[in-house]
């Protein structure tokens, strides 16, 4: 059995999953735990000897927490970091996939209804060329027929925001081979202005995917990304813009997958599309994968490019992360678990 004694205790400290660090009363570090190591990304050698303020800037989300205590006539501080951003980052992730779940469970209830609508159009059409010879029952029967396709109609006005949304027919697929078929078609949208670059670093991984609507999806956010460069230059005066298309394979780890709530580590293929357009305000990033949400006017979009963007990636077990600020452009990033 473990005694209570300092080792066991600094053992512990070392390996806890907060961020916990030592230092002297005048805020120098001592010491820091595996866990702080990785949120900052240096070793425990480079971080001892910054003082706290210096470790800490430029993270507004950081939250301190300080213990004093005496060990060797020393007056020491135990202090645990606490990134408050990560966990609203992840409760964004969390809200957003059981908003599109919930309208896809609508979705699929709507479309049922819609069915039944054109199931009784159909047998009232039939009932109709049957009894060509009477009129009057002819005339009862396209009454109906008018009754169910509007109806009918109510109903697709409804459930269009999934309209583009096919049989979903996932296969392992080599990702980076799919991404490069899809260079052509994008050559065909951008405006000769935009350098387009692409950067495939893994061309072997494959992970489960639709092809078609993973190129539709793609296609889509390269689209978005043309408009914010547009948008930039005619705020500018500045043609042209840089559209990146960039692949690449990761290992990771728990920490590195803290803000999505269900996400296990392992190896990744993080595909993203960044622009050097105008950028969004929080409030738009944060409401970009709403239903019918749309930061142009309504002859041009009608908001569901982006909530076919996430179905398709979320129903293939990945995940979307975005990356915006106003005025520097954007980076959506789809994470996509390898398989095999």
């Amino acid at each position: 059995m473990l005694k209570s004694n300092t080792d066991t205790w600094a053992a512990a400290a070392k390996a806890a999953t907060a961020a916990i660090v030592i230092s002297n009363s005048d805020g120098i570090v001592i010491d820091a735990n595996q866990s702080t190591q990785a949120m900052f990304g240096l070793t425990a050698a480079e971080i001892s000897g910054q003082s706290l303020d210096a470790l800490t800037e430029g993270r507004p989300h950081l939250e301190r927490f300080v213990a004093l205590f005496e060990y060797e006539g020393q007056s020491l501080q135990v202090v645990t970091l606490h990134d408050d951003a990560q966990y609203r980052e992840a409760a964004e992730h969390l809200a957003v996939k059981m908003k599109v779940e919930g309208f896809g469970e609508l979705a699929a209830n709507i479309a049922h209804e819609f069915n039944n609508h054109l199931g009784g159009a159909s047998g009232f059409a039939q009932m109709a060329l049957s009894k060509i010879d009477d009129p009057a029952r002819v005339q009862m029967c396209l009454e109906e027929v008018v009754t169910a396709t509007n109806s009918a109609a109510q109903q697709v006005s409804r459930i269009m925001v999934f309209g583009r949304q096919q049989l979903f027919e996932p296969e392992p697929i080599t990702v980076g081979q799919h991404v490069l078929d899809c260079k052509g078609l994008i050559e065909a949208l951008i405006p000769a202005d935009i350098e387009l670059v692409f950067e495939i670093e893994d061309e072997i991984s494959k992970a489960s995917l639709s092809p078609g609507q993973m190129a539709e999806a793609i296609l889509e956010l390269c689209e978005n990304a043309i408009i914010a460069m547009s948008e930039r230059s005619d705020m500018s005066g500045q043609d042209g813009g840089r559209l990146t298309v960039r692949l690449v394979r990761q290992e990771l780890s728990k920490y590195d997958l803290r803000s999505f709530y269900d996400a296990a580590p392992g190896p990744w293929l993080s595909l993203s599309i960044s622009d050097t357009g105008v950028g969004m305000t929080d409030e738009t990033r944060r409401r970009m994968f709403d239903p019918l949400y749309s930061t142009q006017d309504t002859t041009e979009g009608n908001g569901l490019g982006m909530v076919l963007v996430y179905s398709v990636f979320s129903r293939s077990g990945g995940m979307l992360d975005v990356k915006s600020k106003k005025g520097e452009g954007t980076t959506v990033t789809a994470m996509l678990p390898v398989i095999g």
